[in-house]
This record gives structure tokens, C-alpha cells and sequence, in this order.
């Protein structure tokens, strides 16, 4: 009947709704799942990001990790960023103190930047209070002195402090101290290799002249003394030393190889002090540096000893470029044999050399006593009081070339004996102008033979003086 039917439609009607509702309940559900997938997606990449940048795996880990970073920070700080991912600490680029907490402990960084490569290997400076501080570049930290006597090293003791160094240098390395005066009372000892040809080689630099090393006690500032193998392979640079008033050489060379001595300057007070005493040393090389004499010295600002040594002498010892060689000194280089073996290759190279201002020691300029292949070149010299021989060749020294030189004697000087005064053999003479009033430029002594002196080309501009007195045999002389 009509009534059944109409039943029917309505019971077909719900069932046809209820299904439309059904399709777009689990259409949503399907929907919410896509998007519960999606961020579980996000999530997990935000995980990797996390543990690969930071170590942690959650943000709540992540926050108390960077609660730890800030808590371990010096609080008046205002740099915060570090300068790559996962870096603890920032630097200090404005020269106040940062300190950051690594593994339990609070570092003091005072580095420019964190972790670069560096110039020095340890810096030395001075803090507030006038302790001497070593900081090594690579941790940043305080190695050796300071307040806190770090590395159980006297902070107030800069000998103990730079020898600590140098025993930390086990591959070599540089050492670069700050502007400043620094006062050692015991001479440091530079370390021997080990046998091979570069090992352990050390660099001692400083921020030009207003860095002073200077001493309180006699004897040197620096000792390379050799034992089972050489001192070799070290350079001093852009330093100031100073004698404090103390006697005795201030750099100490016993069987050393390969020393550079680079834009320095040695500054005296006193008579018995001089700058370098190299014995049975080879090649070194002092280049653009400034001996500056107290005045009225009785020793060398430079001493070149050879011993009986069989192993070694002073072999390739150049002075090059030696910016006036010294002021007020009596003797610029004095390379003396001390025993059977002689001193080779000493070369005073593009030089000034102002002699000594005291009558009573009347000093040379330069000596050479038991010296072979040797040379003065294109060098300024002025004295001041009556030698024989402003420029000394003793019986025991040949082959020495004398060449381009300009002599002359203040107005203080009456009638020196000579400005060359040769005992030795094949001493070649060339290329001199005098000016002053010496008994003759060049005297050849009876021991002399075998020397060349080209007299066309020595010139004294004063007039009057006899250029080349030979009393010796078998030299040769070139007359105008």
C-alpha cells in the first residue's frame, strides 16, 4: 500500500544520509591522519636538525642546553653568537674577558677569534698588576704565570716564564711578546734538536722596539749551547735588548747553526757589556740592526771566537745590512781565533760603523785575527782617535776583500797611523775614499804578501796623504 511504500523511501532516504555522513566522517579522518603525517614529518626533521646541529634530540633538551651556555657565560658580556653551529663560547674582539663554561670549567679566552689558525704559537704580555702571562693561542688559555702562577710558574718571574715556553716547544714554534719591558734574572736555554736538520725550530719575536728584554744580573739573556746536538734553526725579531747595566755578552752562541737576528736593536749602559758572542758557530745572519754602544766599551759589540773544536767554527757568519754597525762603540766585529782552527765567511755588508769616542782604547772599527775569506763591502766607518789600523788584518788572517769604503776621522782625530792596517796575506784593497788627515790609508806590514791594492781608486779628499805604504813583499799595487 501507499503507506508502505512511503515507509520504504524514508527508511532509503536515512540510509543514503547516514552513508554520506559515514563517507565524510572517515574523508575528514583520512584528511587529519595526511596532516597528523605531515607534522610528524616536520617533526622528524626538525629532530635531525637539532641533534645534527646541536646535539639534542627535543627542544625542551635544547633549551637546557642553552640555559647551561648562558649560565656559564660572563654576565656583563654583550657578544653572545658564536661563530660557527655548535661553538660554546664566543670571543672577546674588544679586549675584555670572556669566559665560557667547557666540560665543567671556566676558560679564560682572550683571543681575537676562536679557533683560527694563529701567528704565534704563545703571546707573553703583562697584566694590570705586572705579571707575566703566557698564553697559548691554540686553547687561548693562560699556560704559564700570571696572578695565578698558572702551570705552577711564577707569574712575577719572566725567566721562569719564557723558559716554560720554550720547554713547550717541543715541534718549535713562535713566540711573540706585547709591547713592553720584560726583566729576566737567569739567561733561558733554547732547546738542541734531535738530530734532524729542522727540528725544533723556534721563532722570538716582539712588536718592534717597545718591546725591551733586558736583564738584572750578568751573563746573557739568551744561551743556545751545544750538547749532543746543535742549537739551530732560531730566529730573533723586531726585539729591543737592553744590558740593564749588567756585564757580558746579551745573545750567547756555543755550537749553533742557522741564527737569524732580524730588525732588532741593542741598547748599553755600560762598558763591559756587547751584544753576541758566537763560539764555533756557523751561519748567522744579522740583518738591519742597530747596535747602539753606551759609550767608551772596551769589548766588541760583536765577538766571533773559533775553538779547537773539530766539529764546528764560525763558518758563514754575516753581518748584512748592518744599520750603523754601532754608535759610540770601540770595536763593531771582532772575529778572534782561540785556537788551530780559523774563522770563515764573516762578511760586514752595507754597513755603518761609528768608532769609539774614548781616546784610551783606541779601538778598531773591525778586527780580523785568524780569519779566512772574509769581507767589508760598500760600509761607512767614522772614528775618532788615533789606531793603527781602523780596519785590522792581522799575520794569522787571509783572503780578505776590502771594497767600497768610505772612511773618515772626526776633528777630533790627530794624525792616525792608518785606516787599513794589513799584516795578513792577499788582502784585496779597492774602491776607498778617506777623509781626515792619517799618516796613509793603507799600510801593508812587513808579514804581509800576495795583497792587491788598486791605488787609482783610493782617494783621499783632504789631499796630502800617502795613499799606500808597503812594507811587506810580493804585493802588488796599481798606481794611477
Amino acid at each position: 500500500n501507499i503507506g508502505d511504500h512511503m515507509k520504504r523511501d524514508k527508511t532509503t532516504t536515512c540510509l543514503l544520509a547516514l552513508i554520506i555522513i559515514l563517507s565524510t566522517a572517515i574523508t575528514a579522518q583520512q584528511y587529519q591522519v595526511y596532516l597528523l603525517n605531515t607534522q610528524i614529518g616536520q617533526l622528524n626533521k626538525l629532530q635531525q636538525w637539532l641533534y645534527k646541529n646541536y646535539g639534542v634530540s627535543s627542544i625542551e633538551e635544547l633549551k637546557a642546553k642553552l640555559t647551561q651556555e648562558i649560565e656559564g657565560r660572563y654576565r656583563g658580556n654583550p657578544f653572545v653568537t658564536s661563530l660557527y653551529p655548535g661553538q660554546l663560547q664566543a670571543e672577546n674582539i674588544t679586549g675584555m674577558h670572556w669566559y665560557t663554561y667547557l666540560s665543567g670549567s671556566l676558560y679564560n679566552r682572550t683571543d681575537v677569534l676562536a679557533y683560527p689558525e694563529q701567528t704565534a704559537t704563545f703571546i707573553i704580555f703583562k697584566d694590570s698588576a705586572g705579571n707575566v702571562c703566557a698564553k697559548n693561542t691554540t686553547s687561548g688559555q693562560i699556560q704559564y704565570g700570571g696572578a695565578w702562577d698558572a702551570g705552577g710558574v711564577d707569574g712575577a718571574n719572566a725567566s721562569a716564564v719564557m723558559q716554560a715556553v720554550i720547554d713547550a716547544l717541543t715541534d718549535g714554534g713562535k713566540v711573540f711578546f706585547q709591547q713592553g719591558t720584560f726583566t729576566f734574572s737567569t739567561f733561558i736555554s733554547l732547546p738542541q734538536d734531535s738530530g734532524g736538520e729542522y727540528d725544533r725550530p723556534v721563532i722570538i719575536s716582539g712588536s718592534g722596539w717597545s718591546t725591551i728584554l733586558t736583564r738584572n744580573t750578568d751573563g746573557p739573556i739568551f744561551k743556545l749551547q751545544k750538547g749532543t746536538y746543535r742549537v739551530r734553526n732560531i730566529i730573533f725579531r723586531d726585539l729591543m735588548f737592553k744590558d740593564g747595566g749588567q756585564a757580558g755578552e746579551i745573545l750567547f752562541f756555543n755550537g749553533s747553526d742557522r741564527i737569524r737576528i732580524e730588525d732588532v736593536c741593542f741598547r748599553f749602559s755600560t762598558k763591559t757589556a756587547y751584544a753576541i758572542y758566537a763560539e764555533d758557530t756557523w751561519d748567522v745572519v744579522v740583518y738591519g740592526v742597530l747596535f747602539h754602544g753606551g759609550g767608551n766599551e772596551s769589548t766588541a759589540m760583536v765577538r766571533l771566537v773559533s775553538t779547537d773544536d773539530a766539529t764546528c767554527n764560525n763558518w758563514r757568519f754575516e753581518v748584512c745590512r748592518w744599520e750603523r754597525g754601532t754608535i759610540y762603540n770601540s770595536t763593531a766585529i771582532a772575529s778572534e781565533r782561540g785556537g788551530s782552527k780559523r774563522n770563515h765567511n764573516i762578511h760586514i755588508l752595507n754597513s755603518k760603523i761609528h768608532g769609539a769616542l774614548d781616546a784610551t782604547f783606541k779601538a778598531r772599527a773591525v778586527v780580523f785575527n785568524g780569519t779566512q775569506w772574509s769581507s767589508v763591502r760598500d760600509t761607512w766607518i767614522c772614528h775618532h782617535f788615533p789606531v793603527d789600523g781602523v780596519i785590522f788584518v792581522d799575520a794569522d788572517s787571509s783572503k780578505i776583500e776590502l771594497s767600497g769604503l768610505f772612511i773618515a776621522s772626526s776633528s777630533a782625530i790627530s794624525n792616525p797611523n792608518s785606516f787599513l792596517s794589513i799584516y795578513g796575506d792577499y788582502v784585496s784593497i779597492d774602491k776607498i775614499i778617506s777623509e781626515g788627515a792619517p799618516t796613509q790609508i793603507v799600510l801593508l806590514q812587513s808579514t804581509s804578501t800576495g795583497c792587491y791594492v788598486a791605488n787609482g781608486t783610493i782617494i783621499d779628499t783632504t789631499g796630502g796623504v800617502t795613499k799606500v805604504t808597503d812594507n811587506g813583499s810580493g804585493n802588488t799595487i796599481e798606481n794611477p
